[in-house]
């Protein structure tokens, strides 16, 4: 969220405006017209879960081409050529729209600003295409914001478990497309907002069996999904972390054996990995990958008995 002292600067006409910059300087944001506050006259600001009414104009950009902003949906789904869009706070799923809904979070109805953000794309991590497959491509947009409405909603704690169950799912269902599509930061995003909701729900549904146990499926599920992530990066302690939570429930996860395994074994982790590796096999013997990481763990096991024998002899020799 944004720092929380504002400063007063120049707009582009010179005027003296009111000021907010994230704390991490990634954004910048200059207030033209003051909003209006709410009726017990407390500054309501949209939270998580608000149906916005946003008008978008004056859009430039660096980093990357403008017509591609406009027009590429992995690059932004809401700075598009028309000015108007109905933008729900919480649905962006790309590095522009999720940092632009942080300025969004610090405005009240009626309010314009002059909005600056910085954003990194990670194209390692995230496929997108005509982007260099490098993790350090920064992109530059400016644009004007106005909130021209917004139906806000109640703090997320307020919500009713089923709400909060139903926007799971809907986060959920829109991670793993974006983890189809190969945007697997864009979805690792999704899933851990999955995992808050569902959190909430579990917390509360206690007297719903139903619920409950729907909530911790989808949470397994979504854990599972996170470590196919961190797996995919290399990641490997997220992996046994996150995959050793589901294997408590779900002993026979041959997937899941699978990464934990091989997340052990680049950790050069030979017993355990052994103990996941035999354990994918038996239940699944004639899965190849499963195979082949069986025996690279017996040629690197043997390796480093090999290594440790040598060093153990210089020390003693």
């Amino acid at each position: 969220m944004m720092g929380e002292e504002a400063k007063s600067a120049e707009d582009k006409n010179g005027v003296q405006r009111r000021v907010w910059e994230s704390q991490d300087f990634t954004i910048t944001k200059i207030v033209v017209e003051e909003g209006q506050d709410g009726d017990n006259g407390e500054m309501m600001t949209p939270r998580f879960g608000a149906a916005c009414s946003v008008q978008v104009s004056a859009i430039s950009c660096s980093g990357v081409d403008l017509n591609r902003l406009r027009n590429d949906s992995t690059i932004s789904r809401y700075l598009k050529e028309k000015n108007d869009c109905d933008w729900p706070i919480g649905g962006g799923d790309t590095e522009v729209d999720i940092t632009l809904e942080r300025v969004l979070q610090t405005m009240r109805v009626g309010e314009k600003c002059e909005a600056a953000i910085r954003v990194k794309f990670d194209s390692a991590k995230n496929c997108l295409a005509g982007l260099p497959p490098s993790s350090d491509c920064w992109v530059e947009v400016e644009c004007a914001l106005w909130l021209r409405g917004c139906v806000n909603a109640e703090p997320v704690h307020k919500w009713y478990a089923e709400t909060k169950m139903e926007k799971a799912k809907e986060a959920n269902a829109a991670a793993v497309a974006l983890f189809k599509a190969k945007r697997r930061l864009d979805a690792l995003r999704k899933f851990r907002q999955t995992l808050t909701l569902l959190t909430f729900v579990l917390d509360e549904s206690a007297g719903d069996s139903e619920l409950a146990a729907e909530a911790e499926d989808l949470s397994m599920t979504c854990r599972s999904n996170l470590a196919a992530c961190h797996f995919q990066w290399g990641n490997y302690t997220y992996v046994i972390e996150l995959a050793s939570r589901v294997l408590e429930r779900q002993p026979d996860n041959v997937k899941l054996l699978y990464r934990r395994g091989v997340a052990h074994l680049e950790k050069n982790e030979f017993g355990e990995s052994k103990a996941d590796l035999v354990e994918a096999h038996r239940l699944d013997p004639t899965n190849k990958a499963i195979n082949e990481k069986l025996g690279q763990l017996r040629v690197r096991e043997k390796r480093h008995l090999e290594e440790l024998s040598k060093g153990m002899k210089k020390m003693f020799a």
